[in-house]
């Protein structure tokens, strides 16, 4: 375990690497410029959003999160990218605040939501590299309750 602030070059070689952050902050695994199709944005008057800039059928373009009173609900993101050494693996998992990026970590850790995960990523996009899962975390009174699925997309 390794703090972002002194983080360097070389751990990103040296093995596989997974980035727990609150996506609001600037981290070093921003700075690799890997693809997404989801960006956190702060949105006018309304708090933090979760833009989907390629919604396949059925998604919505923007997620707004909403935690008035530490209740409500956060969005998280599940990044998995090749790292940048073959063979080595980089991951990122955040939500737009603290409960966001708890929520995910315990949800993917979890048996019975990966194997529910499993179920939903059994076909691959033939020549994907990476890949990104969208996830809701119900919290209240400042404490995560759930973790949900929302959608997922194979990135190439």
């Amino acid at each position: 375990l390794i703090r972002n602030r002194l983080t360097k070059w070389q751990d990103l070689t040296d093995g596989n690497v997974i980035f727990l952050s609150s996506l609001r902050f600037r981290t070093l695994g921003q700075q690799l410029q890997r693809p997404s199709d989801f960006e956190f944005v702060a949105t006018s008057g309304v708090g933090t959003s979760v833009r989907n800039l390629r919604p396949h059928p059925g998604e919505q373009s923007m997620y707004q999160v909403s935690l008035p009173n530490d209740t409500g609900f956060d969005y998280a993101l599940v990044r998995v990218w090749p790292g940048t050494l073959a063979g080595r693996d980089i991951m990122a998992v955040g939500g737009s605040h603290s409960w966001g990026t708890e929520g995910a970590v315990v949800d993917i850790t979890d048996a019975a939501s990966l194997r529910e995960l499993r179920t939903k990523l059994a076909n691959p996009v033939q020549g994907s590299t990476g890949l990104q899962i969208l996830l809701r975390v119900q919290v209240k009174d400042a404490q995560v309750v759930s973790a949900s699925y929302v959608t997922h997309h194979w990135m190439r």
